[in-house]
């Protein structure tokens, strides 16, 4: 088996604004696995909010000097992923992904099918539409057609939030999810949470930065809306830590690591 791999820009269609920054591309690695004709791939998004950058990612990828070898089971395979990389989250869930993505094809078996997915209940995905250029609201609206659900990212205070659902409401009545993205205090939490309420919003996401659990508690015991966990939730082991503040929790292969 052979391990390769190329770094990609992705260039955003609009600079993407949360709470604590903007960004007008993500540096990313795609990771290959390859062997008896099937190559497996997987992809490193690396967040710098959690110390991870596509420089460690690739120089960890440098430092892999052994390949999983293809008589593994899928089991042995992922313990692989997990010791070749580096304590870097995303780089393991682009081995992992890599590795699974291979081992499925060689069993002909499709990745959704091995996970037991039930494919008529999957939830439904949404488009997000990032802080920005306020004018540009309604040309992401229809960007987001194919879409049935919005994550609109806040953070910014009372009145530009509440400005920017408004523009939104005033294009669409799609069913809302709010991210603040650690951007609120308590008194705007309870504020935004008892007025999003009134405008077709499903939850609100990490309100709160993730070391002020206790006022996340607090808000949660008045917030008409669920509360859900992002920055807070990275891997399983936090749950029990945070499951007294939040309803729920953002699952993302970046931050949890495998499959």
């Amino acid at each position: 088996m052979e391990l390769s791999f190329t770094s990609y820009r992705l260039n955003c269609t609009h600079p993407f604004g949360i709470s604590r920054s903007t960004n007008d591309y993500y540096d990313i690695v795609y990771v290959y696995l390859s062997g008896a004709g099937i190559t497996g791939k997987g992809e490193a998004a690396p967040s710098a909010r959690y110390g991870e950058t596509n420089g460690r990612v690739i120089k960890q990828l440098n430092c892999i000097d052994e390949v999983p070898d293809e008589s593994m089971s899928v089991e042995d395979g992922d313990i692989w992923c997990s010791d070749h990389s580096g304590g870097i989250s995303a780089l393991q869930a682009a081995l992992s992904t890599a590795w699974l993505d291979w081992w499925t094809q060689k069993e002909k078996v499709c990745l959704a099918d091995y996970f037991k997915s039930e494919k008529e209940n999957m939830p439904l995905t949404s488009f997000t539409i990032s802080i920005g250029d306020l004018n540009l609201i309604p040309q992401k609206i229809a960007e987001a057609a194919p879409y049935q659900v919005l994550k609109i990212k806040l953070g910014l205070g009372l009145q530009d939030d509440q400005q920017i659902i408004k523009l939104i409401r005033a294009e669409t009545d799609k069913l809302i999810r709010v991210d603040a993205n650690e951007g609120w205090d308590l008194e705007t939490g309870l504020t935004m949470c008892k007025w999003l309420a009134d405008h077709h919003v499903e939850f609100v996401e990490q309100p709160f930065k993730a070391d002020n659990l206790h006022d996340t508690a607090a808000l949660r015991k008045k917030s008409p809306l669920p509360l859900i966990a992002d920055e807070n939730s990275i891997v399983a082991a936090n749950i029990p830590d945070i499951a007294h503040a939040f309803d729920g929790i953002n699952i993302k292969l970046m931050k949890c690591a495998s499959l």
